[in-house]
């Protein structure tokens, strides 16, 4: 007997069952579609935020790249983070925009991104050490950043001489100050003559002057005169000392060096205003009342820069920063019209005033310059009896061998000084002059120690050729000013040269350009928000959900890179 046993079904149940198994296949896949939308929305942004920050960096400052090779946004009218990221966003939105303006009725936005907005969370400045270095060695890729550093330092190595020159000099002080006027009217009174320095100085040249060497009192002032301009025997320029070379060395820099040294009557007269104000302006020292002794001793102790030669910092980046002011600055030499005219000798003296910045080079070129020179005259037999003569006729009345002493090392310096002045006059004329001095190629006469002027440094200066070569090893203004640069060091010669160019843009372009503002990189924070394609499904745990995926964020960063 066969039973058949039939099971009682509810009508539909089998269609219920079905249906939710086929929501929650659809529920799956919604979800997976809304993960995989969410994904695809990072990557989206992450390449429309990358190339919108690609773009706004392309507005980048023209002048400051066209002039120095500096990349940097803004820094100008005012430009600011907040410039960067309102023009970022609008560049991003547009970048994000699906919906074509003549096609609006054919798009899919499958996307959904609404209220975006974006922050800079973070940007680095030009003026970083870092930004600033990784941009000029980008600069200078191409360039050979040469070691100049030994091949400088050895020209002006070994200048000084053994001689105690500031005791001497010490010595030639007080003689000048009147410490030894007892001395001298003692003399007066034995003698019966009482004749004063001038005087002496005077009657002892004219005495002296037809055999055209040196006489008791000093060197003679009717033969002197330079190998084209006093060929008759007879000087154009006439001594207003009376013989006396510390006397009219006194005369000769009454009016500064630049008005001696310099052929361009045009010197710039423009203020470099330091950044962040730290370096305040220093103005020359006037030379007026001082006498030879204490001039001289000013630029001995004050101007030198061999001092700090043992101490010179090298390194990468003080190389990069030489390679790179070499490039971008000028200098005295290059008659720059507009701007900061002398940008080298800023960066080596970084005093406020062009003119003075100018003249602290010249000053140290000087004090260089005379130790050079210095080294051969207190070598040479003759020039030390003749100094020695005109030092026994001016102070021998003291009957002090070392105030003699220090007098007659007084005028030889005072001889180097004036050979100084020729030198100095052919490096800023774009010559070469020789590092060491010898009889050959030495331009003053003794002779001629009291006849200093502008017009006979320069007829001198002449005798010098433009280009190196000749006998012995050559010097250029150029190559003076890179080893003053050597000497600075890599903290202060970086602020610098920031200065310099913004002080230069700011006279050539914006009086409101700022090379802090510059922006080099930024990072930027873009939020929005996202809504579920599948979240209004009624089956759905709203509280578990939600009705939107919420605040969502991407982090995108850019900035100016080196090729």
């Amino acid at each position: 007997m066969v039973v058949i046993l039939f099971q009682w079904r509810e009508p539909g149940s089998v269609t219920v069952f079905l249906t939710m198994i086929f929501l929650l296949m659809f529920s799956l896949l919604g979800v997976t579609y809304d993960c995989a939308r969410m994904s695809a929305v990072q990557g989206y942004l992450k390449v429309a935020g990358s190339s919108a920050a690609r773009t706004v960096f392309g507005d980048f400052n023209r002048e400051l790249y066209q002039e120095y090779g500096l990349l940097g946004y803004g820094g100008y009218d005012g430009r600011s983070r907040e410039d960067l990221n309102r023009d970022f966003l609008e560049v991003l939105e547009k970048n994000l925009k699906i919906c074509h303006d003549n096609f609006p009725d054919y798009h899919a936005d499958i996307y959904r991104i609404s209220q975006m907005e974006s922050t800079i969370e973070k940007s680095a400045v030009l003026t970083e050490e870092d930004v600033f270095y990784d941009q000029i060695a980008a600069f200078l890729k191409n360039k050979t950043v040469k070691d100049v550093a030994d091949a400088i330092c050895e020209k002006v190595k070994g200048c000084s001489s053994g001689t105690d020159l500031d005791d001497k000099l010490d010595l030639a002080d007080r003689y000048e100050s009147g410490d030894y006027e007892g001395l001298r009217q003692e003399e007066q009174k034995e003698s019966g003559e009482p004749r004063d320095e001038k005087d002496l100085g005077t009657e002892e040249s004219n005495k002296s002057g037809d055999e055209g060497g040196i006489g008791k009192n000093g060197p003679q002032t009717s033969g002197g005169g330079d190998e084209k301009g006093a060929g008759n025997g007879k000087s154009s320029v006439k001594d207003s000392a009376g013989g006396n070379p510390l006397e009219a060395f006194s005369h000769m820099m009454r009016d500064g060096v630049l008005s001696m040294v310099c052929q361009d009557e045009n010197l710039s007269e423009a203020e470099i205003i330091p950044r962040e104000g730290k370096e305040d302006s220093q103005r020359e020292s006037d030379a007026a009342g001082k006498g030879a002794a204490d001039l001289l001793k000013g630029f001995l102790k004050n101007e030198s820069p061999l001092e700090n030669v043992s101490q010179m910092p090298k390194g990468k980046k003080k190389m990069l920063l030489l390679a790179y002011t070499g490039e971008v600055c000028s200098d005295y030499l290059e008659k720059k019209e507009e701007g900061i005219r002398y940008a080298k000798e800023y960066l080596a003296a970084g005093k406020g005033e062009e003119r003075s910045n100018l003249a602290s080079v010249v000053n140290r070129l000087l004090a260089v310059r005379m130790l050079l020179n210095f080294a051969y005259v207190a070598a040479d037999p003759a020039l030390q009896e003749k100094s020695l003569a005109t030092a026994t006729a001016l102070a021998g009345f003291t009957g002090l061998p070392p105030v003699i002493t220090g007098v007659q090392y007084t005028i030889l310096l005072i001889l180097s000084f004036q050979e100084a002045c020729v030198d100095v006059t052919a490096l800023l004329d774009g010559k070469a002059v020789p590092v060491m001095k010898s009889s050959a190629n030495f331009k003053m006469k003794y002779e001629e120690v009291c006849l200093g002027t502008k017009t006979l440094f320069q007829k001198k200066a002449a005798g010098y050729g433009n280009k190196k070569g000749g006998s012995g090893m050559s010097i250029t203004y150029k190559e003076y000013l890179t080893a003053f640069l050597l000497l600075v060091d890599e903290k202060t010669l970086y602020n610098r040269t920031l200065d310099a160019i913004q002080q230069d843009l700011r006279e050539k372009y914006n009086q409101s350009f700022c090379i802090d503002d510059c922006i080099s990189k930024s990072t930027y924070r873009m939020t929005f928000e996202l809504n579920f394609v599948f979240q209004q499904l009624p089956f759905l745990d709203q509280s578990q959900w939600g009705q939107s995926v919420g605040r969502q964020c991407q982090e995108v960063s850019y900035g100016y890179k080196s090729r």
